[in-house]
């Protein structure tokens, strides 16, 4: 019988909320989700030109932190899906940086995937990354919410009213 994984606590935690503290950085509510990966996740919300959209910081404790976006939603199996899907795909390929994907309910969602292991984690990195992200926001958003049912709402969300 293989001996058991030890549990490894997120490490990474401690080091971003050192961060914030530091630099007084008071805009995240922190959910623990208190699973086997130790999983952190930090909520915002970030402008995009006339919308607030909903933006989580993931951190576990794996070597990866996930910064995921929820762009809005739209109607599954719209009938201009295929030049949707080429739209996404032409973002994906301009953009390294950021990866655009679409659930099967019809979310859409940017992604930034940042590895470190817990010795080298930087959190200044975290704030780059959703700096970053905002001004890609207010650049390609408005041609992104063209295609969406119903544009992403950060209040909304976080209110449960979505």
């Amino acid at each position: 019988m293989a001996d058991a994984i030890p549990f490894r606590k997120n490490e990474k935690e401690k080091l971003f909320d050192a961060y914030l503290a530091k630099e007084n950085l008071n805009f995240f509510h922190k959910r623990a989700l208190h699973n086997e990966s130790d999983t952190v996740i930090y909520i915002t919300a970030i402008p995009a030109g006339d919308y607030r959209l909903l933006c989580a910081v993931m951190t576990d404790n794996s070597i990866y932190t996930i910064v995921r976006c929820h762009l809005g939603d739209r109607v599954p199996g719209a009938a201009d899906e295929p030049a949707f899907l080429e739209f996404l795909r032409s973002l994906n390929a301009r953009h390294a940086f950021f990866k655009y994907a679409m659930n099967e309910e019809g979310g859409l969602y940017l992604d930034v995937c940042l590895s470190a292991r817990d010795d080298h984690f930087d959190p200044a990195m975290i704030r780059m990354t959703l700096n970053l992200i905002v001004y890609h926001m207010q650049e390609t958003y408005p041609s992104i919410v063209a295609w969406l049912a119903r544009p992403g709402d950060a209040e909304k969300e976080l209110n449960g009213e979505l």
